[in-house]
């Protein structure tokens, strides 16, 4: 099977949409028509993913995701092997930055129409 994941730039991102067990994508409630894949549960992910989210020490919090990771990874959850390309189509009168603040995403707050 093929999946893409991207722009998560907060670690918790992939895990609470990917790794929980009532993730929106791999949970078991989730849309099996559009998301016929297979389903991943481990109560001990679950801890350290709700542990790592309130946890403000980031030292911390990065040994959890890290150990959240190890565990899905060692289970072969999931791999995430390819991004599709995101097409976009731009008209000639909008103007949006050429630099993101995050790099690969549009700053819809700084784009402009010209008349």
């Amino acid at each position: 099977m093929r999946l893409g994941s991207g722009g998560d730039y907060d670690p918790d991102d992939g895990l609470v949409d990917w790794m929980q067990t009532e993730s929106k994508f791999n949970g078991a409630n989730r849309n099996k028509d559009e998301m016929a894949f297979g389903f991943f549960s481990s109560d001990e992910v679950d801890e350290l993913i709700r542990e790592q989210s309130v946890t403000a020490d980031l030292e911390k919090r990065r040994e959890m995701v890290r150990q959240a990771n190890r565990i899905t990874s060692d289970k072969v959850a999931s791999a995430f092997l390819y991004h599709p390309m995101d097409i976009l189509v731009h008209h000639a009168r909008v103007n949006f930055p050429a630099e993101s603040r995050i790099p690969g995403l549009v700053d819809l707050d700084r784009v402009t129409i010209a008349s």
